[in-house]
């Protein structure tokens, strides 16, 4: 099979028809363009530039430190109360529990001495300080 006889999928006559058309469309859309702006009235450029006045641009007053904290003041509420509205919108909306009660039972006695990990924490913690306050009366007084 010989490539350059075959353009893809399409022979020769098919591209030739092919490319015909889209010449012809194109030149159509072109006098249809040409002949709308005519239609609307398009610029022509006969017509002489008029003279306009510059206009002078205002400066923007810049707000003051006092002003910014005026319009800030209530913003953190009025969120806080949005968001808390949404949520109980949400929640009935979806009927969803946000406090589930969780049954908790705890033995009455504990299985060691030493059970408790507070216990050991303050324990050590007691013992540091008094090592700490011997070593200071220890330097103090020499």
């Amino acid at each position: 099979m010989n490539y350059r006889q075959k353009l893809f999928i399409y022979g020769r006559g098919e591209m030739f028809i092919l490319t015909l058309l889209f010449f012809m469309m194109g030149l159509f859309l072109f006098t249809l363009g040409i002949h709308l702006e005519k239609r609307m009235g398009g610029k022509t450029g006969d017509t002489p530039i008029e003279a306009t006045s510059i206009l002078r641009s205002l400066s923007d007053p810049i707000p003051n430190r006092l002003e910014f904290t005026e319009q800030g003041q209530g913003v953190a509420s009025t969120v806080d109360e949005i968001l808390n509205q949404e949520l109980r919108e949400e929640v009935k909306k979806r009927g969803i529990r946000l406090k589930i009660p969780r049954p908790v039972h705890l033995p009455e006695k504990a299985q060691s001495k030493n059970a408790g990990a507070t216990t050991l924490l303050i324990k050590r913690n007691q013992e540091v300080l008094k090592r700490m306050a011997n070593q200071q009366k220890a330097e103090s007084a020499p």
